[in-house]
């Protein structure tokens, strides 16, 4: 059995099409995974502000974008755009309401598949991918007519993006991340936190004594930061202007029980899953030993989304669901550590990291048994109810 990990391992690692035929039967499990009871579920309180404002931006989207100062202040988040489009087309039922998220669900796993491959590998990308798959937290937005799944698709291409462009001197690159960046910022504001995560990585890259980018150069710093100061200020003008204006509409839920510190991290901590923050930790602390640039910028990713929505949950109002954007960062440093422990140890000894990487499987694989069979896809049954 160690024998066969060992020379499976080596054929991952070396042959392409083993590769793509392992990674076409993950795209295809997350197709059944994202489509199966699709349109089961009832709807719930959420999804249908996402519709009617679907249906809305749909119907005025002529006007939208004949009018150049209106596109530019009210530019329609790319999920309602095609979510819009499908119920014109297919009608509003939980199916095509939900049909936009699952297949970004679905097309996430070959689009982050490469560049996590060129950053550490096949056998870590795979692993990475197919711990995203079965992820119940992901699973449960690629079912929900939301935009969660398109925030983290854009949030991590956008990190991946500049990643790139300071490792290999790429001023397009940048571009790239700025626009990413700029899509998964009208998903979602939390998406902003991208540039906390830079700023924590730039400064560690100048601080720590380690080997330094060939990209990492004013030019391209200002390329990133200068182009968002505008947009910035234009959006943060009217609460400089009235302080009080932030409290109405951030403030409003701030005494729920849902938004403590505690409550936010055990929540993370919860759809993560805890066996993922385990190994996701011992990786990224393996990497970092390493001086691995990668992994720095991941680990930050990881745990400065999870920091600062528990730092401004006493303020104003949050929620576990916007720690969303670090989960695949999670997902691929303990990836890193399944993958370590099993070729980095020798004979019988490997069987121990063959059964972290089960564990890091089974654990979501059982949320997801409850989540169909028992949770009703994690919402009220409204349906059967009514019924």
């Amino acid at each position: 059995m160690i024998k066969r990990v060992s020379s499976g391992l080596t054929k991952l690692e070396t042959n392409p099409g083993y590769q793509y035929l392992l990674l076409a039967a993950i795209t295809l499990l997350a197709v059944a995974l994202r489509f199966y009871k699709l349109g089961e579920w009832s709807f719930w309180g959420d999804e249908l502000f996402t519709i009617g404002r679907a249906q809305a931006t749909f119907n005025d989207i002529g006007t939208i974008f004949n009018d150049i100062e209106r596109t530019v202040r009210y530019w329609p988040p790319l999920s309602i755009i095609l979510t819009g489009s499908a119920l014109h087309v297919l009608g509003i039922n939980e199916w095509s309401a939900r049909l936009i998220p699952a297949l970004i669900g679905v097309v996430s796993v070959p689009i982050l598949y490469f560049p996590i491959r060129k950053l550490f590998g096949p056998a870590v990308a795979l692993v990475a991918v197919l711990l995203l798959v079965i992820s119940p937290w992901h699973l449960y937005w690629s079912q929900n007519a939301r935009y969660y799944a398109a925030l983290l698709l854009l949030y991590i291409l956008a990190l991946f993006a500049f990643f790139f462009a300071i490792e290999r001197d790429r001023p397009w690159y940048i571009l790239i991340s700025l626009l990413l960046l700029a899509l998964a910022v009208r998903e979602r504001q939390i998406a902003i936190i991208l540039v906390p995560v830079v700023i924590c990585y730039l400064v560690l890259l100048k601080v720590l004594p380690w080997e330094k980018p060939p990209g990492l150069r004013p030019r391209n710093l200002a390329l990133f930061f200068l182009p968002g100061l505008i947009p910035a200020l234009s959006w943060a003008w009217p609460y400089l202007q009235g302080p009080s204006l932030w409290q109405t509409e951030f403030g409003w839920a701030v005494n729920r029980v849902n938004n403590n510190p505690f409550w936010i991290l055990a929540g993370v901590v919860y759809y993560v899953g805890l066996p993922t923050i385990c190994l996701g930790a011992l990786g990224a602390l393996y990497l970092l030993l390493k001086k691995d640039r990668a992994a720095l910028l991941l680990s930050l990713a990881a745990t400065i989304p999870v920091l600062a929505i528990m730092a401004l949950s006493p303020f104003v109002y949050t929620a576990n669901r916007f720690a969303f954007v670090s989960l695949l960062s999670w997902m691929v440093l303990a990836s890193v550590a399944a993958k370590e422990l099993i070729s980095q140890t020798q004979s019988i000894a490997r069987i121990l990291g063959v059964g972290s990487l089960v564990i890091l499987l089974l654990a979501p694989l059982s949320e997801d048994v409850l989540y169909y069979r028992y949770q009703n896809g994690n919402r009220d049954d409204w349906r059967a109810a009514f019924a």
